[in-house]
């Protein structure tokens, strides 16, 4: 493979992850122009989970499916079917026909994002294979997250949120055209010919009590880190009414742009031969105890406090995305399940997180519901320590490094 091919290739990957962010993000900040046109009520947390729900369900069967039918052509159906039902959104007329559409969108998204950083991980070899993870993970954050966000504020307020989610779906299809041309298939063998052994190896990582360990560990953060962005515009609007959408939507993206030196901090040191454990709790703690000061926060503290939010998330998501390319029974052409898996039990909190939410902040009101998004991403962190060290070498008992 040719590096130009490899380059391009990884453009379309990165270019796909930030409409994967676009589609992630634009709905929450126009959440109070949905609620006023649709009438939500107390269905805007499940609106708002919908997405991460939906990617939640799928993120585990990626990995089977790009075991067998290749992680190229996993990920480009994926995007194929995150545009269609995004575009789709933009016509709902009922809460119930947006949250179905909205899970259908996030079940694309999962297809794309875990064959997508498998598919780095087969192109690019240690040292540099977690600076390109976090490079994939931060640019999408940085320039889809921002997008969604601060472009969808302005473009939610001047044209309608509607033309905002048609026009998430039109590019997501874009993307999809062009990544047929540019994504290439990782050189060598990817999978092995036989079923059966393609779903042992599955098995082997869905048996990893690693991964469940990660995953579980790393579920609190990764709840948190979504509610933060998601509820900011409800929670601007009905506390700080004066302050503007605008701002919400500023603030949220200066997270965003935070993100890419915290992922890029994160990866590097990551890959300096480090227990990743403890570089998770050093991102991970900070940003669950900063959580409690957003209720608390004036008009220039939320600003700051949201940048260094984004900054610890990043750095953390880098770490995380590193680890199972790195354990024996999740390394090689198994991470896309090892992340899938992280993925999903991410998804399914993340959902859980926003009904929760929703209820709280409806029945006790906004400080009571950021004071339990912070014990959330506190309390997950010492099941890290069910990972074993994690390292530039493979671990969990097993001297199989088999791709």
């Amino acid at each position: 493979m040719v590096v130009s091919g490899r380059l391009a290739g990884t453009i379309a990957l990165i270019v796909g992850g930030v409409f994967y962010q676009i589609s992630f993000t634009n709905l929450p900040i126009v959440l109070p122009l949905v609620n006023s046109s649709l009438h939500l009520g107390g269905l805007s947390g499940l609106v708002v989970g919908a997405f991460p729900l939906g990617a939640a369900a799928l993120f585990i069967p990626s990995g089977v499916v790009a075991l067998r039918f290749g992680a190229r052509t996993t990920l480009l159906v994926g995007l194929i079917v995150e545009g269609v039902a995004g575009t789709f959104s933009a016509l709902a007329q009922d809460p119930l026909e947006l949250t179905v559409l909205r899970v259908v969108s996030g079940a694309g998204a999962a297809l794309f994002y875990a064959p997508a950083v498998g598919l780095l991980a087969a192109l690019f070899p240690a040292p540099n294979r977690a600076v390109v993870i976090g490079l994939f993970a931060s640019l999408s954050v940085a320039v889809g997250a921002t997008a969604g966000f601060l472009g969808g504020a302005f473009l939610g307020l001047a044209f309608g949120w509607r033309v905002l989610l048609a026009v998430s779906g039109f590019g997501t299809l874009a993307v999809a055209a062009v990544g047929w041309v540019w994504v290439p298939a990782p050189e060598g063998p990817t999978s092995p010919d036989s079923a059966a052994a393609q779903w042992a190896r599955f098995l082997a990582v869905l048996r990893s009590p690693a991964i469940w360990f990660l995953s579980l560990g790393v579920s609190g953060f990764y709840t948190a880190g979504y509610l933060g962005p998601a509820f900011l515009s409800t929670f601007v609007r009905s506390v700080h009414g004066g302050w503007g959408l605008e701002y919400a939507g500023i603030v949220g993206s200066l997270a965003f742009v935070a993100f890419v030196p915290g992922a890029f901090f994160g990866g590097r040191w990551s890959e300096g031969g480090g227990d990743r454990r403890r570089i998770l709790a050093v991102f991970g703690g900070p940003f669950g105890a900063l959580i409690f000061l957003i209720p608390l926060a004036n008009r220039l503290e939320l600003v700051f406090l949201f940048a260094v939010l984004g900054f610890l998330f990043g750095g953390a998501l880098a770490t995380t995305l590193s680890m199972p390319s790195y354990l024996s029974t999740t390394s090689g052409n198994r991470t896309p399940s090892a992340v899938g898996i992280i993925e999903s039990v991410g998804g399914f909190a993340r959902f859980g997180g926003a009904a929760t939410f929703g209820v709280i902040e409806l029945t006790m009101g906004f400080g009571w519901a950021w004071g339990v998004t912070g014990l959330i991403a506190l309390g997950t962190l010492p099941l890290l320590l069910g990972v074993p060290a994690n390292r530039n070498t493979l671990n969990e008992g097993s001297t199989d490094s088999t791709p």
